[in-house]
């Protein structure tokens, strides 16, 4: 599999109130919605009715407030944006999950994925696979432990010598794990073999279902960088937030 590492995007984003508001067609691009926890807080019992049962049970279990807020809100405009391209009503939403446990729409060609932290949630939408990541840039991060684990020589290098080494760690780290969710593997012992510095890569993965060429292109969001892979023939990344 190709793989182009690229400069940042430049942050384009389209506010809304509702998710209607929004009616630019998905066609061959890749859709990027933004959202902060802070904003629905007062529409937690709108998006709580929106969950499956099990969802619900699985929220209930939630020992920090917080966590379980972030996850009526995850599971309930993920919902609301599977409608959206799908047209499948919000309580019929049901996934269904790939080798490596990435969830899918059965029948549909719209693919998702979904990252959060802190106040931010991030979700991606494409006709092809995609893989989105975010992390909150916590500045005074220990990042040295993890290194030799999780990156190789070359990468362990350019994080070092960067003139902010812990914002070069975090760009490095969502590069990684955004082309995984991207592949629908997920985390794991492969971590050090993909590749994260700019430029263009070959990648070969035991299980790895893909083989058209992925683009990965990071931005900064307030105190967040968050990064996206898509498939290169992709339009453009038009993004929405709230």
């Amino acid at each position: 599999m190709e793989l182009f590492i690229g400069d940042l995007l430049s942050p384009q984003w389209k506010s809304f109130k509702l998710i209607s508001d929004i009616d630019e067609d998905l066609a061959e691009n890749v859709h990027l919605w933004s959202f902060s926890i802070a904003n629905y807080r007062d529409e937690l019992d709108h998006y709580w009715v929106l969950l499956s049962a099990l969802e619900q049970e699985t929220a209930s279990r939630y020992v920090r407030t917080t966590d379980q807020e972030r996850y009526i809100l995850t599971r309930g405009l993920l919902r609301q944006l599977i409608n959206k391209y799908t047209g499948i009503p919000v309580d019929k939403v049901g996934y269904h999950y790939g080798l490596f446990g990435k969830p899918y729409i059965q029948g549909s060609i719209i693919e998702f994925n979904v990252a959060h932290s802190g106040d931010a949630i991030i979700i991606a939408f494409c006709k092809r696979p995609v893989g989105v990541d975010i992390e909150v840039l916590n500045m005074s991060f220990d990042f040295k432990p993890v290194l030799e684990s999780c990156f190789d020589v070359d990468e362990i290098k350019h994080i070092i010598n960067a003139p902010i080494p812990v914002v070069a760690f975090y760009q490095l780290w969502t590069c990684k794990e955004a082309l995984l969710k991207a592949i629908g593997k997920g985390i794991d012992d492969d971590i050090k073999l993909v590749p994260s510095l700019p430029g263009e890569h070959s990648l070969a993965m035991d299980g790895n279902p893909l083989s058209s060429r992925l683009i990965v292109n990071g931005l900064f969001l307030a105190d967040y960088y968050c990064i996206v892979c898509y498939p290169a023939y992709a339009g453009s990344v038009q993004m929405f937030s709230r």
